[in-house]
């Protein structure tokens, strides 16, 4: 029997502001420590804890997918629905960039004055799908009228997540996602949704759930976990869990190998534009020339004359 195989798409840490209950170094750490091929952080709404993450899995050896889990608005009636974006490339993880800005201030980059946080943070599914190059998507859900949409606007780039946590309807669930799959030919791979690297960190998300949704642990009643099963499983453990969908476990691995940008890639480049600075401000403590220069944040010292 060929040793099984397994790469986890949808992990939050705890950047994921009150939902996930582990740092990113400690998911990195037990991603190695179990054997998967590639951990993809997704932490909601933004890009917070990629550069510890990168940092651990550099140390370990372990291919990190970059990643955001974001709420789309526009995809279905009355609701925003989650959908997880990885960069495959240097240009889905500027796209991945775009959307989160835009997700955050409202307003796509540069169209306004003076951007203003959003207090809800929520994003039009056309600025995403305008922005589909580049990434990957997985939509948690089987929704017959929202999958379509997502092929549309990602083509192969788009796989259904299914999970498997031991809870009521949940067979049900993962029966209608396969079956939207199979009639859209739309991928299907497994992930565990994770929110802490050990299962002894369910009690902290417990609590840190309570205090977003501004209660109590006796009063919060299912709105709670109803186990400890969103936390990192290796690939024996997974394989024994999907036993009857091992297909679904190298869909994952297929989609963490396509997804190959690190942050490496970006490394001593400056995407804010030049500005202008007299010598003087060039070198701190100098009292020279008052010639203005441009200059790049945190460049190295070259300058161009204005």
């Amino acid at each position: 029997m060929p040793t099984p195989r397994y790469a986890e798409l949808r992990c939050k840490s705890c950047f994921s502001f009150l939902r996930g209950a582990s740092h990113p170094e400690e998911l990195v750490a037990r991603a190695a420590d179990l054997g998967l091929t590639a951990l993809a952080l997704a932490d909601v709404d933004g890009l917070y804890g990629v550069v510890r993450a990168h940092a651990e899995a550099k140390r370990r050896g372990l291919p990190l997918v970059v990643g955001a889990e974001l709420a789309c608005t526009g995809l279905a009636p009355q609701r925003a629905v989650p959908v997880a974006l990885l960069a495959i490339d240097r240009d889905g993880y500027a796209n991945l960039c775009r959307i989160i800005s835009e997700a955050h201030c409202g307003a796509p980059p540069g169209t306004v004055d003076i951007p203003r946080r959003c207090e809800v943070v929520r994003v039009p599914f056309r600025s995403v799908a305008d922005r589909a190059r580049g990434l990957f998507a997985l939509y948690p859900g089987a929704d017959g009228d929202v999958a379509p949409r997502l092929r549309e606007a990602f083509g192969r780039r788009l796989a259904l997540a299914v999970t498997r946590h031991h809870v009521a309807g949940e067979e049900a669930r993962i029966a209608a996602a396969r079956s939207v799959g199979q009639r859209l030919g739309i991928t299907i791979a497994v992930t565990n949704d994770v929110h802490a690297h050990d299962r002894r960190r369910q009690p902290l998300q417990d609590v840190l759930t309570c205090i977003r949704l501004r209660t109590t642990l006796d009063a919060a009643g299912r709105r709670l976990f109803p186990n400890a099963e969103r936390t990192l499983k290796g690939p024996e453990e997974m394989a024994r869990l999907w036993a009857d969908f091992p297909e679904g476990l190298e869909n994952a691995v297929a989609i963490a190998e396509e997804c190959r940008f690190r942050l490496d890639a970006i490394r001593g480049e400056h995407p804010l534009p030049p500005i202008l600075a007299t010598p003087a401000e060039a070198r701190p403590g100098s009292m020279g020339s008052t010639t203005p220069t441009a200059t790049s944040p945190g460049s190295s010292g070259s300058t161009a004359a204005a």
